[in-house]
């Protein structure tokens, strides 16, 4: 299969069909350079289970945000282990950025090793192990409640014209009406089953909600001193 390099900033970046694979050289940089929280797949074809099981997972949920400007969800190939058969033998060639984030390309799901995925968090600037099951669905709802910008109600960071509208309806409203709709809220996510995008707004609703109220506790607190 042909790779095309991306016209973007990110050279480094190659897309393989729809997915994005990260190179070795660049890894790093191209992490940098995205300035978003990123989702990786340390994987390799030398795994049976990660190429046979989650590699079609893995390539539906990169397409899914290929070109998101809040998330990057990406893979990188971490080669073949080293190995001794009597007669067969190789040294292996597992690249130095696997080999930097403790990745074994031996597949092994029980003991943690590859499939490997890991998650890069652009606040504190550091790697996480990922530790949720590696179902699509779980995947996706891991990307919206802990790796997509959420948006701030006090100076509006992160929020889109939608979320802005649903401030503008809640703001100033009294603790006990904003706990209302924060009940209503999480009674209908716990009824019934949402399309992704349906459970992303409901999500970034209660988040904003439970802003507001914090908000307002913290402004009476103030007012009693």
């Amino acid at each position: 299969m042909g790779r095309i390099k991306l016209l973007e900033f990110m050279p480094w970046i190659l897309a393989i069909g729809q997915a994005l694979e990260l190179q070795n050289e660049n890894f790093d940089d191209a992490i940098a350079a995205a300035g978003k929280n990123a989702l990786v797949l340390f994987c390799s074809d030398f795994c049976p289970w990660c190429k046979n099981k989650l590699n079609a997972t893995w390539t539906e949920l990169m397409a899914d945000w290929q070109g998101s400007d809040k998330v990057l969800v990406a893979h990188i190939d971490c080669g073949q282990p080293a190995y001794d058969l009597g007669g067969l033998s190789s040294p292996g060639s597992v690249p130095s950025v696997c080999k930097k984030h403790e990745i074994d390309p031996v597949c092994d799901k029980k003991t943690g090793h590859i499939p490997t995925i890991k998650y890069f968090d652009r606040q504190q600037s550091k790697w996480f192990r990922y530790k949720r099951d590696w179902e699509a669905d779980v995947l996706e709802a891991f990307i919206h409640e802990r790796l997509v910008p959420k948006c701030i109600v006090r100076t509006h960071e992160h929020c889109e014209d939608k979320d802005l509208a649903y401030l503008d309806k809640h703001t100033g409203k009294s603790r006990v009406s904003l706990q209302a709709e924060q009940k209503r809220l999480e009674g209908m996510k716990s009824q019934g089953k949402f399309t992704r995008e349906q459970l992303k707004w409901l999500n970034r609703r209660i988040n904003m909600i439970m802003q507001l109220s914090s908000q307002g506790v913290a402004e009476e607190e103030k007012v009693e001193l």
